[in-house]
């Protein structure tokens, strides 16, 4: 197979919520040149389909036509009891961010400051609000001393108003068994019957590189590539020096002077760690990999869990495809 090489001074790879934030951040030094990776196809905002842009993420995540944007022969099981199931993961610029379900509920005072008492030093609530702040724009709240009003991110509400029969329902429901009603559910020690905030505009969906990679599109230091699956990150010693990828059935190896980072998420990073030789020793031999460190990489790994309550709703009840 053809070898090609190229450089750069920053290598990112994954074009999801973290890499897409990365890459714009860094390349705002006009003096350090950042290559931004992504195995899925590279999206631009103006040609998003209407699915991918929706508030309701039911078509983006289930419709064959929409395939493209998924990993769909990606599978998992939580207990050794279930079935594999299709992982629902983004892949394109912008990752998951491009098929999620737009949530941006922030976690409580008291996780950030357990967080820090047991270790974690920086991940304070005090430490963290001041970035909650600076990512957003909170079309309603964004007067109060803990929203921000100037990010690249709009965060907004449904009014009740806008809510469907099931929304009103449940809210109706849980009130009447002694659930306050909290207006805003990002605001500090807020709990009860909520609007869930999402990251949208205008009844459209803003994912994160449609707020942080399309304003710096264009500029001379990043370079943003679809299509480009990485296998490994390359080495001089111990020291990461790039990643070798394969690019239209090419091999080509992306160097980095100053860093490389992997933000390829929970299940691709730790995949592309342990085919460079990082994990546990005893799977990569199994794998016919050498171990090059033996680190518990890829282990522990759990998403939130889900009860699914099916309700059978009255033809009046059912909500539009794009509610």
């Amino acid at each position: 197979m053809d070898r090609t090489t190229s450089a750069a001074d920053v290598v990112i790879v994954g074009a999801g919520s973290a890499g897409s934030t990365l890459a714009a951040r860094l390349s705002e030094d006009a003096a350090r040149r950042v290559v931004l990776l992504e195995a899925g196809p590279d999206l631009r905002t103006a040609d998003v389909p209407d699915a991918m842009a929706s508030s309701n993420p039911s078509r983006i995540i289930n419709d064959p036509e929409h395939a493209t944007w998924r990993w769909d022969d990606l599978t998992s099981t939580r207990t050794g009891a279930q079935e594999p199931r299709v992982y629902w993961r983004g892949r394109g610029v912008g990752g998951s961010s491009l098929i999620n379900g737009q949530i941006a509920i922030r976690g409580t005072v008291e996780d950030y400051d357990g967080w820090a008492a047991d270790g974690c030093t920086g991940w304070s609530y005090d430490e963290v609000l001041p970035a909650f702040c600076r990512l957003e724009t909170d079309l309603r709240y964004g007067d109060a001393s803990y929203h921000g009003a100037e990010g690249p991110i709009p965060i907004d509400r449904a009014p009740a108003s806008a809510w469907g029969p099931v929304d009103l329902a449940l809210a109706e429901a849980a009130m009447d068994l002694g659930y306050g009603w909290a207006a805003d559910h990002n605001a500090p020690g807020t709990t009860g019957v909520s609007p869930y905030a999402i990251n949208r505009r205008d009844g459209r969906r803003v994912s994160a590189a449609d707020a942080y990679l399309e304003p710096r599109r264009g500029s001379d230091n990043l370079e943003i590539r679809g299509g480009v699956t990485v296998d490994s990150v390359l080495f001089d010693g111990d020291r990461a020096v790039g990643v070798r990828a394969v690019v239209d059935g090419r091999v080509e190896d992306i160097t980095a002077t100053e860093a490389v980072v992997l933000a390829a998420g929970a299940v691709h990073s730790p995949a592309i760690l342990q085919r460079s030789g990082i994990g546990p020793s005893d799977h990569l031999r199994t794998l016919g990999l050498d171990t090059r460190i033996d680190l518990p990489v890829g282990l522990g790994f759990q998403d939130h869990p889900a009860v699914f309550l099916p309700i059978v709703l009255d033809q009046a009840a059912v909500s539009p495809p794009d509610f």
